[in-house]
């Protein structure tokens, strides 16, 4: 079997912070892959993630609960890039498409399997174009060596 994902991301926009919050671009309440893009000082590290309804999703990353985790950490990652004079954006994946066999599908982003599924193929592409990631646990260990 060969299997291929292409995607074409698209640019959101700018993350800013206005005050203490946290401001995210405007995202459709529709299901989807995307990625926050944090630059600084030269580098730049990305964190890849999925969401049944992407506009509650980034509601979540603005005013997060005490106990989200994820959220917690994203929101203040994105005011320590911002503070030091860096950048962060919003991507979305805009065109998904999956080659099976020689035989290409739109996937349907309403089942969460799928969502997932394309979150890991767009996290393995990071890695193996040596891109710096931030998501969470489990996946510092991704290097090249996963992709031999």
């Amino acid at each position: 079997m060969q299997l291929q994902v292409d995607l074409d991301w698209e640019l959101c926009g700018q993350v800013t912070v206005s005050g203490e919050a946290l401001t995210t671009p405007s995202l459709p309440s529709a299901p989807g892959v995307y990625q926050w893009v944090f630059r600084h000082a030269g580098h730049e590290r990305r964190y890849v993630g999925e969401a049944a309804n992407l506009s509650r999703r980034f509601q979540h990353y603005r005013t997060p609960g005490p106990s989200q985790t994820t959220n917690l950490r994203m929101n203040q990652r994105a005011k320590r890039v911002i503070a030091n004079r860096g950048s962060v954006e919003i991507m979305l994946a805009t065109k998904i498409r999956l080659v099976v066999d020689g035989a290409t599908s739109s996937p349907d982003l309403n089942s969460p399997f799928v969502r997932r599924f394309v979150e890991n193929a767009a996290l393995l592409s990071l890695v193996a174009s040596n891109c710096g990631i931030v998501n969470g646990a489990g996946y510092g260990e991704l290097t090249n060596e996963v992709l031999r």
